[in-house]
């Protein structure tokens, strides 16, 4: 009979009621840690490379690249959207930075997927002035949320 006692004592009571209230929000917390909180849909857009064309020769990053001018240059930007939702109204800008007057282009990347991949062909004419000294080619791809990616590479003109 003392086991049934104790059962109906309103202290005993309580201190069940409180441990499967505490266990039902720990379980709450896990669950909704393991989710992600129900995180947003978010677009992460970023460059893949940028190549010379014609010739398909690709920049990279701390190498001089040395380019020969011709009167069909242009520049090829890779961007890929590795976020899970779409991407809108992606601008991309290509900056030749020369003296005189630098060259800057700026394109508009219309909509982008989730895990999709385009290229921004930026054709000539180009009007580089400055042969032989080593010049940044800058490149921005500023999506709609306000975050910018950036890549520098550095290039030489010739004829």
């Amino acid at each position: 009979m003392n086991g049934l006692r104790e059962y109906w004592d309103p202290r005993r009571r309580l201190s069940g009621i409180a441990l499967a209230g505490i266990s039902v929000v720990a379980l709450l917390l896990i669950a909704v840690l393991a989710t992600g909180c129900g995180s947003a849909e978010k677009s992460e857009i970023g460059i893949t490379g940028v190549k010379v064309i014609p010739g398909n020769k690709m920049l990279h990053k701390g190498e001089t690249t040395i380019i020969q001018v011709k009167k069909n240059l242009g520049f090829v930007v890779g961007v890929k959207n590795t976020g899970n939702a779409a991407g809108k109204n992606i601008k991309v800008t290509l900056l030749i930075d020369q003296k005189p007057a630098a060259i800057k282009k700026t394109l508009t990347i219309g909509q982008i997927d989730s895990g999709q991949t385009t290229q921004v062909f930026f054709k000539g004419p180009l009007n580089v002035t400055e042969m032989i000294s080593m010049l940044p080619i800058k490149v921005d791809v500023t999506p709609g949320t306000g975050e910018t990616n950036k890549a520098a590479y550095g290039v030489r003109f010739s004829f």
